[in-house]
């Protein structure tokens, strides 16, 4: 019942059916009218709250679109702590899919090395899975590829790995044998 053009006998009937009450047309459309009214009074201080939060939490970003006559589109929100939070801790990224890279700038990689040395890099793994499933097939190598992948910390990495080196030493000699902090 998300719906305010909801009509009454609906209205009256899923009151009926969720609540389990009797209803006439009239106490519908009284209900109605009233539901309207709270929702265009909480719409129409959305302005307030803004300011609200913009004089409590100086610096944050609080943006309304609204359109004619005024009916609500969207709200931004962005705190001033989170703001700065993000900016304290980000780390900016350059991202370059070596696999598209082609004639003069399949040196880029060498270039950014030059440029910037103490850039991580990285590499993307459902690319050097497709090299990889050439040599090595089956599921549960798969799987175990991917959850190295995946891992949040050395201690994660090293346990997959050791599993996949388990399963099949040849597989793991192959990955280990890229540059796989690059």
């Amino acid at each position: 019942m998300d719906e305010l053009d909801i009509k009454c006998k609906h209205l009256r009937m899923a009151v009926k059916r969720d609540l389990g009450y009797n209803v006439s047309d009239s106490q519908c459309a009284r209900a109605k009218n009233k539901a309207k009214e709270i929702i265009e009074e909480q719409y129409s201080r959305l302005r307030e709250y803004c300011d609200e939060v913009r004089a409590i939490n100086v610096g944050s970003t609080m943006k309304i679109r609204l359109e004619p006559p005024p009916h609500f589109q969207r709200l931004y929100v962005c705190l001033d702590a989170c703001k700065k939070d993000f900016l304290a801790g980000y780390r900016p990224i350059i991202g370059v899919d070596r696999c598209y890279l082609k004639g003069p700038f399949l040196g880029l990689d060498r270039a950014f090395d030059f440029v910037v040395p103490q850039a991580q890099h990285r590499c993307c793994v459902r690319h050097m899975y497709g090299n990889f499933k050439d040599k090595f097939k089956g599921k549960g190598l798969k799987d175990l590829l991917w959850s190295a992948a995946r891992a949040s910390n050395m201690y994660e990495f090293e346990v997959e790995m050791n599993k996949l080196k388990d399963m099949n030493g040849a597989a793991y000699h192959w990955l280990m044998s890229k540059d796989l902090d690059k």
